[in-house]
């Protein structure tokens, strides 16, 4: 299916517009809550990166970025965006996290054309499906992507579902039970480059 690998411990990178739940995504991945979340938009700034290895025989190391927006001209936000880019580009396997309650945003539709010019494989989701209703996510099939997977990264609603998916694709990316590995260079993500 995929043939890219780069590195021998995978890094799969969280990646979304702002406010979509990729830091809770990430404190579930972790168990804990280690990245910090907030109904304010923006509040993530840097990239975090644990290594998950106790969910299932492939482990990972997984960043969760700040969102993905047009900010303008505002010198610091661009540093932001391109911290987020170089994660993307890094990344063996891109968590592409949107909101399943809310309408397509501009940023959406932007996103999707940056990841349409990529090559790094795209896992897609829609977080904040609290009620498990996935009819919420058909219009998201409209940003060229098929229909998401659906979650609730808060209640764990479809996260082991989503857990077993990310471990088949990783494994058809061609990483392995043995894949870890802490010499692995990732020092791109806390140098940025």
């Amino acid at each position: 299916m995929f043939s890219i690998m780069k590195k021998s411990c995978p890094v799969v990178a969280i990646i979304g517009r702002p406010n979509v739940g990729k830091s809770t995504l990430f404190n579930a991945f972790l168990g804990e809550r280690r990245s910090i979340v907030s109904e304010i938009a923006g509040t993530t700034r840097d990239s975090l990166m644990e290594q998950i290895t106790d969910l299932g025989k492939i482990p990972f190391w997984l960043v969760d970025t700040a969102g993905l927006s047009d900010f303008g001209n505002n010198t610091l936000e661009n540093e932001i965006q391109t911290q987020v880019e170089v994660s993307m580009e890094n990344a063996d396997l891109i968590l592409w996290v949107v909101d399943g309650n809310q309408a397509l945003t501009q940023d959406d539709y932007q996103i999707a054309e940056k990841l349409r010019k990529g090559e790094t494989p795209i896992l897609f989701l829609a977080n904040k499906i609290d009620d498990g209703n996935a009819d919420k996510t058909y219009e998201l099939s409209e940003l060229g992507f098929g229909l998401p997977e659906t979650i609730s990264a808060k209640n764990n609603f479809g996260f082991w579902e989503f857990t077993e998916k990310l471990q088949t694709t990783l494994a058809d990316l061609g990483f392995t039970a043995d894949s870890l590995d802490k010499t692995d260079d990732v020092s791109w993500i806390i140098n940025r480059c």
